[in-house]
């Protein structure tokens, strides 16, 4: 349980999400693509909630930071769909 995982694999989880919070923000403050921003939304969900399953399996307590960023990512998403659809 208290394996340590390589900083390759840390790095790039980071840098995967750092892009899907620039997939958020840019798309629609550039008007470049703006339907990118509710899949990056899915995908950020999507990833909060691999590492809900991981932080489950290990056994630990504070899962409730990835229970917020699961809700967010699916606010946003909603509202970004809705707001490209113009309802």
């Amino acid at each position: 349980m208290g394996r340590i995982w390589p900083a390759a694999i840390r790095m790039g989880i980071g840098i995967a999400e750092l892009l899907g919070v620039l997939g958020l923000i840019l798309p629609m403050a550039l008007r470049i693509q703006p339907q990118l921003t509710p899949l990056a939304a899915m995908g950020l969900a999507a990833a909060a909630g691999s590492g809900l399953v991981f932080h489950l399996l290990r056994g630990e307590s504070n899962v409730w930071i990835n229970i917020l960023f699961i809700v967010l990512a699916i606010i946003i998403a909603i509202g970004r769909f809705r707001l490209l659809q113009g309802s």
